[in-house]
């Protein structure tokens, strides 16, 4: 980097700091704010679905629309125990088996640039609600 920084960028920069701080505190108020919402609709959601299922209901009709007692199946995720024992299962020789499963497992790795906050280690996040 070349010498001195101009009195007008640095303002300029001291600005954009702290802009992206109060925004970054505000989405952190925001988002516990979600996270209790959706803890709570979870909550009545549970209680939905067994009443449903208990009752047989399958379609509910409301004013703000329909409610589904729906059910899908998904695949279990692809993880490295998985991959291991179905490659383990292909392969009959366990050395075959070992290095194809590190073929699979070595993945390129990508560089990602980003701007990641660090809080004090004395802040708290009970005493942010009282500011």
């Amino acid at each position: 980097m070349s010498g001195q920084i101009p009195e007008k960028d640095l303002l300029e920069f001291k600005k954009m700091v702290k802009s992206y701080l109060e925004i970054d505190n505000n989405i952190d108020k925001l988002n516990k704010v979600i996270k209790e919402q959706r803890e709570k609709r979870n909550n009545v959601s549970d209680a939905i679905l067994g009443f449903m299922k208990k009752h047989e209901i399958k379609d509910l009709a409301t004013e703000g629309g329909k409610i589904r007692y729906c059910v899908s199946n998904t695949y279990a995720p692809i993880n490295k125990d998985y991959l291991s024992k179905k490659v383990s299962m292909l392969f009959e020789d366990p050395a075959k088996a070992q290095k194809a499963l590190e073929f699979l497992m070595d993945r390129e790795k990508v560089e990602k640039v980003s701007l990641r906050r660090f809080k004090p280690s004395g802040s708290n996040d009970a005493d942010s609600d009282n500011e």
